[in-house]
């Protein structure tokens, strides 16, 4: 593999989710200089930033390209180069506070970044926020490299990088050695993929960390189908086809994540029967938050209506009952499937509102609900 350096002077294609572009890159290596083209995960843009690419020149349909497998920004040495930096990373760094950095520190200013940074503080004006994020800046683009090695050895996307150092902080490597099934916990990794990390780095398959994140893997993907909770026998076996680990193995895990309120156990009715079920914690709590939240909501409402007459020529009996109904309880859910007179009965709601001189606020949860809303009203 070669290393090259130099700086990105355009853009010409990225894909939508940012994980791949083609850019001209103005090639500075002592003696080489030169514009060629280069592709990869290569996120930067201003023509401040001097970053490496490391990779080989190929043949592709761009013509001769550098192919680049890894990039990162290359942190300034001079005290202008800081300079410079600050004012272009840093939000809330303007040219007045990168002034007085370079003044109060000089040439040393590199150095305390990369060693002490908590001496920002004694430069007048720097407040511990704006040297918190001065430092996290700094600290992100010099570890770069380090995390994006680690995370390419193991066929993991540079993608993912910016994520796994902002979970993780500068220890990204370290906590990632110890516990690769910490990457289940950044959307979009899955488990499969943290596995074959896990067992890269001489993790066993019934070892405590694989069959808990696993758990974990299961519920967390249930949540993003829409579910608070799994039945007892869906988790076990998603488990079980996951790990392939043996079932007292499983059940002694989840009685063990139970004790220690990593997993939440509830019991539902089903006639006589009862189902055990089980919720990750915060979902858990959520839930029973939400449970007091309706409680508290429930009983009759206080609005007195002076009118309450509908156009019969508009709106059906059942639908002029809902719109009643909803002013006669503190909460009520209208429900039903498409095509079954939902919008109408809202818009029976606001007209008996308006009627009655009531006040009315719409929301929804996405901007196409909130589109449609606005639509039928």
């Amino acid at each position: 593999m070669e290393v090259i350096k130099g700086i990105v002077v355009k853009k010409k294609f990225q894909k939508s989710d940012n994980s791949w572009h083609v850019v001209i890159f103005k090639v500075m290596d002592g003696n080489v200089s030169g514009d060629i083209t280069a592709t990869g995960y290569i996120p930067w843009s201003s023509d401040d930033d001097q970053i490496e690419l490391e990779g080989e020149y190929k043949d592709t349909n761009y013509g001769r390209t550098f192919v680049a497998t890894q990039s990162w920004k290359v942190l300034p040495t001079t005290s202008n180069g800081i300079k410079n930096y600050l004012l272009d990373v840093v939000p809330g760094v303007g040219p007045s506070k990168a002034s007085a950095l370079v003044k109060f520190f000089g040439n040393k200013l590199g150095t305390i970044l990369n060693t002490d940074p908590v001496q920002l503080l004694d430069c007048p004006g720097i407040t511990p926020k704006l040297a918190g994020a001065i430092r996290d800046q700094w600290q992100k683009d010099g570890l770069a490299k380090k995390v994006g090695m680690f995370l390419s050895q193991y066929g993991v996307s540079l993608v993912w990088r910016d994520r796994i150092f902002e979970k993780f902080g500068v220890y990204s490597v370290e906590k990632l050695t110890i516990d690769p099934y910490a990457l289940t916990t950044i959307r979009g990794i899955g488990f499969g993929k943290a596995d074959e990390i896990a067992k890269k780095l001489g993790f066993k398959k019934d070892s405590v960390e694989r069959i808990r994140a696993c758990f974990t893997h299961v519920l967390t993907e249930a949540m993003s189908e829409g579910h608070t909770f799994l039945h007892e026998g869906d988790l076990k076996d998603a488990v079980l086809k996951n790990t392939k680990a043996k079932k007292e193995l499983i059940e002694d895990h989840l009685a063990k994540m139970l004790e220690a309120r990593l997993l939440i156990e509830d019991t539902l009715k089903d006639g006589a029967v009862d189902i055990k079920v089980y919720y990750l914690p915060f979902l858990y709590d959520a839930e029973v938050q939400v449970s007091k939240d309706i409680t508290g909501l429930l009983g009759p409402s206080r609005l007195k209506l002076k009118n309450s007459e509908l156009n019969d020529n508009n709106y059906s009996q059942q639908q002029i009952e809902g719109v009643l109904a909803a002013y006669s309880h503190r909460l009520s859910v209208l429900t039903g499937a498409p095509g079954t007179g939902k919008s109408t009965a809202i818009r029976g709601i606001l007209e008996l509102a308006n009627k009655n001189g009531i006040d009315v606020a719409l929301c929804a949860p996405t901007g196409r609900a909130a589109k449609r809303l606005g639509e039928i009203t």
